[in-house]
């Protein structure tokens, strides 16, 4: 019976020697780590297996003893893989059940892989790689990236990047367009959209009446998270080229209107000068009433002085 023992033993420490893999167990680490239980060595070879053997068969009380205990951390150890085994076939069919639900969800048909009920389609072109989504219908469904996540392109956040786009173009909006009244024009300006902010700066210039030149910059100030790169600026720079004719019903150059001031100035000079003599015409015209009612007086009573002189006898 010993030699029975002995033997099984012996099968299972050449398992072990050669390298299978063994479910660790506090019965197969003490089979391990003693020597006389697991070392091959030769026979009568002392402290192993083939000691323990040759020993127990001549009634030897300290190798059946050894031997009793390395037999005991066999079947322990046994025991132990079989409780192991019963554990991981019942993971191995849990994981068959969820692959095959998994293989459930995913379909390929015409070079296109759906996966799931409401599908996420993938299919790969010779130049591109295609994705969209249906719902259980079959009809085209919307993508909707939610509970936070970022859909990122090339490192840049492209819900940001909508945003900040947003904000420069408010913010070169506020900038002054091309002056009819002066030479040049330039100011400052700033825009939000969406919980981006930009600042701006710029001028534009009047050259000649056929000719105008604008340019102007904005810029997100705050670096921000997944920005990426040239995301956070922008820019214009423009000509304006009148053709033929050009009509002024309503506004005037500068020099026109300065020319026209000019000749406004004078003519309010002169109207005053006109006025002044006018007043003067006035006052000289009221002298001469004054002056011919006077000789009216006086020749009416000369008048009245000879008529008397001829009634008298």
């Amino acid at each position: 019976m010993r030699r029975i023992l002995s033997t099984t033993l012996f099968t299972t420490v050449l398992i072990f020697s050669r390298g299978l893999p063994s479910q660790a167990n506090d019965f197969n680490t003490a089979l391990q780590n003693n020597p006389e239980c697991s070392t091959k060595g030769a026979i009568g070879q002392p402290n192993t297996i083939w000691a323990n053997r040759y020993d127990s068969a001549s009634e030897d009380a300290n190798a059946l003893f050894t031997t009793a205990e390395c037999e005991a951390n066999q079947s322990g150890a046994i025991d132990a893989n079989v409780s192991n085994i019963t554990t991981n076939a019942s993971g191995i069919s849990s994981n068959d059940t969820d692959i095959t639900n998994l293989q459930s969800l995913i379909s390929t048909s015409n070079g296109v892989v759906s996966i799931g009920a409401n599908s996420l389609k993938l299919q790969e072109t010779s130049g591109s790689q295609k994705m969209w989504a249906t719902n259980s219908s079959g009809e085209i469904a919307p993508i909707d990236i939610t509970n936070g996540t970022k859909l990122l392109i090339n490192g840049r956040d492209v819900d940001q990047a909508i945003d900040n786009v947003g904000a420069l173009s408010a913010a070169l909006t506020g900038l002054p367009t091309v002056p009819q009244d002066s030479p040049l024009a330039c100011g400052v300006g700033a825009g939000a959209h969406s919980g981006s902010n930009a600042f701006s700066g710029g001028c534009a210039s009047k050259i000649n009446e056929r000719l105008s030149f604008n340019a102007a910059a904005s810029f997100i100030p705050a670096k921000q998270e997944y920005q990426g790169t040239d995301n956070s600026w922008s820019g214009r720079a423009g000509f304006v080229f009148k053709l033929g004719k050009i009509n002024n019903p309503t506004l005037i150059s500068m020099k026109e209107k300065k020319a026209l001031q000019t000749k406004v100035e004078s003519l309010t000079s002169r109207n005053k000068s006109i006025e002044d003599k006018n007043k003067e015409l006035e006052n000289r015209l009221a002298l001469q009433n004054e002056r011919l009612e006077k000789l009216e007086q006086i020749a009416l009573g000369l008048t009245k002085s000879t008529d008397l002189a001829s009634i008298a006898p």
